[in-house]
């Protein structure tokens, strides 16, 4: 089942900062927020639309944390001020103050399921750092998102996220769309506190999901995943090709449900491929190799190089 098209619900709602930019500024001006910094584009991209915030110092404070309290705000501001109004009067947890800035977002996202509530947790921790994984489950919960799409899989997404963890099916729903992706060890970092680059960063790839940008992310994505199933099976043995062949499989899931190509359709016959190269079925990879080459022999050409040297070396 592919996934459908994201629905960007992305107005006036992030207040990451605690006084607005002076009109016209941008992350360009940030003095702690170079060219050079990883999370730049999106920084700059979020504070241009008016979504992020900067500190009347001129500074956007990248590695500040981001606490549980800030993280529901982030996602809870985007519904209509009546909606938040409806929420703002009381709560369950005891660790959240009546008056409370964040209590309506708070309530907001416990009703909607997306933190635990009475009788498994009592207290919210609102000052707690949160982490990447909290903050995924907390967006794609709140957004809707079918969560339940991929957790039958039961894969190793990578080494440190095996299914049977809670987060499992929302970091495989994530990454799907690339709003996740892996270090530079093929690491996901779930327990990861995340700091204001961290969120910006998660914000923006979902945000480029949805967009023109989203087609060349996607297949770049699927790529670095396909080139380390390639060097699993020629010999540079690498611990993460299962991993990334399921990656793979994951993010052109992800492509297809944008769109719907020869192109695309090829790409998502050579992941299959890939996979079933792993598996040690060399006779059902050809055949899917052929049928991505009927689809669209450039993208075979392209994409699926590698992949076809590989084949040409099974008994």
């Amino acid at each position: 089942m592919l996934l459908h098209p994201i629905r960007l619900w992305l107005p006036l709602w992030i207040f990451l900062g605690t006084a607005a930019l002076p009109l016209g500024a941008s992350a360009k001006s940030f003095l702690d927020v170079p060219k050079t910094h990883p999370a730049y584009e999106a920084i700059t991209s979020l504070t241009d639309q008016g979504i992020l915030k900067g500190y009347p110092d001129g500074r956007f404070h990248p590695n500040q944390p981001v606490n549980r309290a800030e993280a529901v705000r982030m996602m809870a501001s985007e519904f209509s001020p009546e909606y938040i109004e409806a929420f703002s009067y009381s709560t369950v947890f005891s660790d959240v103050p009546n008056g409370a800035w964040y209590l309506p977002y708070v309530e907001i996202a416990r009703q909607n399921g997306a933190i635990d509530s009475p009788p498994k947790s009592s207290l919210f921790y609102g000052e707690r750092q949160v982490t990447n994984a909290e903050f995924v489950k907390i967006f794609l919960i709140l957004k809707r998102r079918n969560i339940h799409l991929f957790e039958q899989e039961q894969k190793p997404l990578a080494p440190d996220v095996s299914a049977g963890k809670w987060f499992y099916p929302y970091l495989t729903l994530a990454l799907s769309m690339n709003m996740i992706q892996t270090d530079a060890v093929g690491n996901l970092l779930p327990e990861k506190a995340l700091s204001r680059a961290d969120a910006a960063v998660l914000l923006h790839r979902y945000a480029q999901y949805a967009s023109t940008q989203a087609l060349p992310l996607l297949i770049d994505a699927i790529d670095e995943n396909l080139h380390k199933i390639s060097a699993h099976r020629t010999g540079e043995y690498t611990p993460q090709a299962p991993a990334a062949s399921f990656r793979a499989i994951l993010l052109a899931h992800g492509l297809r449900s944008l769109h719907d190509s020869l192109e695309h359709q090829a790409l998502q016959k050579i992941t299959w491929a890939a996979g079933k190269l792993l598996k040690g079925e060399p006779q059902e990879a050809q055949k899917l190799m052929k049928e991505a080459k009927m689809l669209s022999p450039a993208t075979v050409s392209t994409y699926g190089s590698s992949l076809t040297r590989s084949l040409q070396f099974q008994p």
